[in-house]
């Protein structure tokens, strides 16, 4: 149930990003044109013949992000570390985007809107991030969403680990358990958990 559960989540992050992907890119489109009424910057272009963009642009993005973890399961802990996990998608993803084009000599008529595109993204997404964040944390606070922990060890820096972990439920850790040094204590419980195994059971 726990795997099924993850698996769901990772479904929904993943469909999150590309909704907010597609949305960046028709309001890029969009500003463009309004733009182009006041600014005579460049040709106006049909949204129509860049749907081969956005689906490459989807997939460029997805890979990104996962290369970086961003769909793994202990995600959402910091919300700083999710807007660099955004930067670092959003200037690499337009970066490979247009240096492909140019290398592969692929005519890209509107690169303009593909900056434009970049800057919308990242605002778009670290909205996204931020508000699952807040989201998550809540659930985590709250007892739901947390990640089971198996301690090695039972002495002092076991307890001050649990207390680290009492004195901020935001990071979302449920002990499970520990690891004990000797078999004899198998089974008695400390700090509210019980002692699983000893160390020859690692």
């Amino acid at each position: 149930m726990f795997k099924g559960f993850f698996s769901f989540r990772r479904q929904i992050a993943i469909t999150l990003d590309i909704l907010v992907v597609i949305s960046s890119f028709v309001a890029a489109y969009f500003i463009r044109s309004f733009i182009l009424k006041f600014i005579p910057f460049g040709q106006p272009i049909e949204l129509g013949n860049y749907w081969e963009v956005v689906v490459a642009i989807t997939f460029l993005w997805w890979w990104i992000f996962s290369l970086q973890g961003a769909y793994t399961l202990d995600r959402f802990t910091s919300l700083s570390q999710e807007i660099k996990t955004v930067f670092k998608t959003v200037f690499f993803g337009t970066l490979i985007l247009l240096s492909g084009a140019f290398l592969l000599k692929i005519y890209f008529p509107a690169r303009t809107l593909i900056v434009i595109f970049a800057g919308i993204n990242f605002f778009f997404l670290v909205l996204e991030k931020t508000a699952i964040y807040y989201i998550v944390s809540d659930l985590r606070k709250r007892g739901y969403h947390k990640k089971p922990v198996i301690i090695v060890g039972t002495g002092k820096k076991a307890r001050q680990f649990i207390e680290l972990i009492k004195d901020d439920p935001s990071e979302g850790v449920e002990i499970v358990g520990f690891i004990g040094e000797e078999e004899i204590n198998v089974g008695n419980r400390i700090y509210g958990a019980d002692i699983l195994g000893d160390f020859r059971n690692l």
